[in-house]
């Protein structure tokens, strides 16, 4: 990985907690054991890495659709449901709509419907980014001791893709000579299992 030091790379299967909220321990729980020894940790966690897309949603405006929801990343809008066209394609749209006079029809319709989303994305977002376990998270992610990969990986991938995907980023781990694998339990036993179709 073209790092000096000892480089561990954690994988952690995705879990929810009771509310179903993803919950981090397992990834805060081998973090915590690699950073001990380990030099830098990268860390294969598709909730850890998901989650980042929505941490943008925390500064949205409700009373500022207009400006605040252009200024998204392609990732985030994508988790609002921005599909079908390309994110520059809607942001183009968006100014468009808050450049009208504000009782245009048009306008007004697509205020209300932000409006109406926007509390709910942000209460969803705060519960998650207000957890302990995210704001750890956070912090050794600034530390710089700690890199999450997540290139190649979305949300709204089919199940079948998100799972060759984590398989894929550990076993590139794997095959590292620079670099040493730590698993929880979910994870050993995912990977001892050989790959179908």
């Amino acid at each position: 990985m073209g790092r000096d030091g000892l480089t561990v790379t954690v994988g952690a299967t995705p879990q929810a907690k009771a509310n179903g909220q993803p919950s981090l321990a397992n990834e805060l729980r081998l973090l915590r054991s690699s950073l001990l020894y380990a030099d830098h940790v990268s860390l294969v966690a598709p909730s850890a890495a998901w989650m980042g897309d929505f941490r943008p949603l925390r500064g949205v405006d409700a009373d500022d659709p207009w400006s605040t929801v252009t200024a998204l990343p392609a990732e985030t809008l994508r988790r609002l449901g921005v599909e079908d066209v390309t994110p520059r394609d809607f942001r183009r749209a968006m100014r468009k709509l808050g450049a009208r006079p504000v009782d245009d029809p048009e306008r007004m319709e697509n205020e209300r419907q932000w409006n109406d989303a926007i509390p709910a994305l942000k209460r969803q977002a705060d519960e998650v980014f207000d957890s302990a376990e995210s704001v750890e998270l956070d912090m050794a992610l600034e530390a710089g001791s700690v890199t999450m990969v997540s290139y190649g990986t979305r949300f709204e991938d089919p199940l079948e893709r998100q799972i060759g995907w984590f398989r894929d980023r550990l076993s590139e781990a794997l095959a590292d000579p620079g670099s040493h694998l730590l698993l929880d339990d979910v994870t050993t036993e995912f990977m001892r299992c050989p790959r179908t179709g």
